[in-house]
């Protein structure tokens, strides 16, 4: 009899801890579209123009003014290069999400030296090495992946 309870206990405490994964798997909204737009009325089919050289085609307008203006943007693009900051930084914090994932070395060094007495001279070296993993049992570093690859 005391062995079916220990079964029993053990069935119920494995059940109850796998149902403490950290939320559902994240799925994109539904998001419906309409059929018709209001803005559909009287639009015209684009005519593209592929064989048309595309280098620098604000010298259509034959403005100084405006060169001079693309010419200054396209030396400091700070919303470019704020774009590419977010880019690096989203990338980053994804890499750094991941990191849980994989296991922790650690290195450590010491000396120290004390003097006791006139002629006593004690020296001690520290030499330490840290290792640890964090198993993902419970979907927490899973779930951090997914939030950042989402974000």
């Amino acid at each position: 009899m005391k062995r079916i309870d220990t079964f029993a206990a053990s069935l119920s405490t494995l059940l109850l801890l796998a149902g403490c994964v950290a939320g559902p798997d994240y799925s994109k909204p539904e998001v419906e579209t309409p059929a018709a737009y209001k803005e559909s009325g009287d639009w015209v089919l684009a005519k593209p123009a592929d064989a048309v050289a595309k280098g620098k085609w604000w010298e259509v307008f034959d403005d100084p003014v405006l060169n001079g203006f693309v010419e200054q943007v396209s030396v400091s693009n700070q919303t470019l290069a704020a774009a590419e900051a977010r880019y690096r930084q989203a990338a980053a914090t994804l890499r750094s999400a991941r990191a849980g994932l994989y296991p922790t070395v650690g290195a450590g060094a010491g000396a120290s030296r004390s003097r006791r007495g006139e002629n006593a001279t004690t020296s001690t070296y520290n030499l330490g090495l840290d290792a640890g993993w964090e198993i993902d049992l419970w979907g927490r570093v899973r779930r951090t992946i997914e939030a950042s690859t989402a974000g």
